[in-house]
């Protein structure tokens, strides 16, 4: 297993899952989770203050939004020094780490795991873009950095052109993420879905936001997932984290 997801407490305003697929070993994806909780608690209290004095839900979402751009940058900065430590150069990982509060969920994405947004009354509202060095931005991005994609990898060796780490491959392959927003109504009843890319082998987003709608409020529902995309082919770990957002009670 290359693969690995968790949830964890940046504060007791803001909760946190995320999930790593590592590739070249588990690794990176490893250090990860095991830093991640540690280094968003500790980066957050310099974003807190301005956070917690936003005037309004989305000038709270523009400050978690830079908190986590930053916790990223972090991130990759330890995994790149510990990388050189270990002589674990050829490592690496994708992810999608997301951010939920009372009121919003901020989404990081990097690489070819995927996140979803699915209202259960309205279906799916967004889901992540994969980093492929085939899409055209980020070919050109590569090219304009002096690398180059052949059979649509990164230099012909890498299948994605955003991770953590793969540190033979910098700059070419970045751990910049692509944000993404939404703001919740009092009302809505919402599931986030991280998946890592053994389940999007086989399964298109609109099919998984479909079965969130229908079987998501099952308790077991994220590993029939795992044996659905097993069960259809899918040669690649797999693993799943959701977190449900019930509509508000009014008093």
């Amino acid at each position: 297993m290359e693969d690995r997801s968790l949830e964890f407490c940046v504060n007791r305003d803001i909760q946190g899952i995320a999930v790593f697929d590592g590739h070249g070993g588990d690794q990176v994806a490893q250090f990860l989770k095991e830093i991640i909780e540690s280094s968003s608690q500790m980066l957050i209290e310099e974003y807190f203050p301005s956070w917690s004095s936003a005037s309004s839900a989305r000038n709270q979402v523009v400050v978690l939004s830079r908190y986590l751009v930053e916790l990223c940058q972090r991130l990759d900065d330890q995994v790149e020094s510990w990388a050189r430590k270990t002589r674990t150069q050829h490592e690496g990982s994708t992810a999608v780490i997301a951010l939920v509060t009372l009121n919003s969920i901020v989404m990081a994405n990097i690489g070819d795991s995927r996140g979803l947004v699915v209202d259960l009354n309205r279906g799916l509202l967004w889901e992540t873009r994969d980093h492929k060095p085939y899409h055209s931005e980020e070919k050109r991005r590569i090219q304009e950095l002096g690398g180059f994609v052949r059979l649509g990898r990164v230099s012909g060796i890498l299948a994605v052109s955003r991770s953590f780490g793969d540190l033979y491959l910098k700059p070419f392959v970045t751990a910049q993420p692509d944000l993404y927003a939404h703001f919740f109504k009092d009302k809505d009843s919402i599931v986030v879905l991280l998946a890592t890319d053994g389940l999007w082998d086989v399964f298109q987003s609109k099919a998984i936001s479909q079965s969130i709608q229908q079987f998501g409020n099952r308790t077991n529902f994220a590993s029939s997932l795992i044996h659905a995309a097993l069960k259809k082919g899918s040669t690649d770990n797999i693993s799943v984290v959701m977190f449900h957002r019930l509509p508000l009670k009014n008093d």
